[in-house]
């Protein structure tokens, strides 16, 4: 049985936990804390462990309070598309309504769903957060509020209605996502200036990150078969690193994605296993605009000397390589247009 579902401990997900925590405590009711990062650095077990030491040991079994509650904020609707309705459905169900939580019969949830407005089942779920106490709400995946089908605005104000919603029923909100959300946040008036940000980062190309990235490959590697492993992966850190972006769960997927393959081949894991079972460069393109986008926004303005940002794959050597470079652009002076002779129209000389 190979398993690598573990608690992994390391430097970015302790130092990110032990911040939201105390950012958690000392919040103020209607406040907003967001923690995002690359697509798989950790942040669902994030809120995972939060939630444990939030709600303490004996709310879990209360039925009247509930200290914390966590939704999904799921695209579940038509085509995809992200469904405030919908939503608020499930955000009742997370603090266990009376008239929303526990039905099972497909027909009565239909029915209790088509009768219900949304602007009722909003001033619901104000009400039964207050009847049960509730201090912090958990909304993950919060970028998916991007799939929102009405218009380019939609998803900041969706964002706007959320703190709305949080600051009446007396909650800390918490909005947990992959860096798409960052662009939607900073569109969102009233989330600018009132929110706390924690950064669950990658692991760059430095050495210090590259020796926490070597421990954690170690703890991965310790958990495998040994007779899966061809030599210590520790040896293989840099290879590893370059073709995940030092994303942690990107790690993981692909060592079990080798070990796997290893298994039924009747082989072990080695660079030519590794480099079967790597992430394709179609794949790590996307992830790696993602990456460098969600960075270019949270370190703007920053010094990027020691940061490495990634780009789309052409050896395993030059990933990683470039920093980001400082926009040269003068703020709020548009750049200036190059005409080629004789192509300007009527009228702009």
């Amino acid at each position: 049985m190979i398993n690598l579902d573990l608690k992994i401990s390391h430097r970015n997900w302790e130092e990110a936990l032990n911040m939201l925590f105390a950012l958690l405590i000392h919040a103020s009711p209607g406040e907003v804390v967001c923690v995002t990062g690359p697509a798989r650095t950790g942040k669902t077990r994030i809120i995972e462990e939060l939630r444990t030491m939030l709600d303490g040991p004996n709310t879990s079994n209360d039925d009247q309070i509930v200290a914390t509650a966590y939704v999904l904020v799921d695209n579940d609707g038509n085509n995809g598309r992200f469904t405030t309705k919908s939503f608020i459905w499930d955000a009742l169900v997370a603090i266990r309504h009376p008239g929303f939580y526990g039905l099972t019969d497909t027909e009565n949830i239909t029915r209790k769903f088509d009768r219900s407005s949304e602007a009722a089942m909003k001033k619901a779920f104000i009400v039964g957060a207050k009847h049960r106490k509730l201090k912090y709400l958990f909304f993950d995946e919060a970028q998916h509020v991007n799939y929102v089908a009405k218009g380019a605005d939609a998803p900041h104000m969706v964002l706007d209605s959320w703190k709305n919603m949080a600051k009446q029923a007396g909650v800390v909100l918490v909005l947990a996502g992959a860096y798409p959300m960052l662009d939607t946040l900073r569109n969102s008036p009233h989330l600018i200036g009132r929110q706390y940000k924690v950064n669950l980062p990658r692991y760059y190309e430095n050495k210090d990150d590259l020796n926490e990235f070597a421990s954690i490959v170690g703890q991965y590697s310790a958990c495998l078969p040994d007779d899966l492993v061809e030599n210590d992966l520790v040896s293989h850190t840099r290879y590893l690193h370059r073709h995940t972006f030092g994303c942690i769960g990107l790690l993981r997927l692909w060592l079990l994605h080798a070990a796997v393959y290893a298994k039924q081949y009747r082989t072990q894991i080695n660079k030519a296993v590794l480099e079967s079972t790597r992430a394709t460069d179609d794949d790590l393109k996307s992830i790696g605009r993602e990456i460098a986008a969600g960075e270019e926004i949270l370190f703007r303005g920053t010094d990027f000397s020691a940061l490495s940002v990634p780009e789309a794959p052409c050896s395993p050597e030059d990933q990683l390589g470039k920093p980001v470079k400082k926009s040269q652009r003068i703020p709020f002076k548009a750049k200036q247009r190059r005409y080629k002779p004789g192509s300007r129209t009527a009228g702009e000389e």
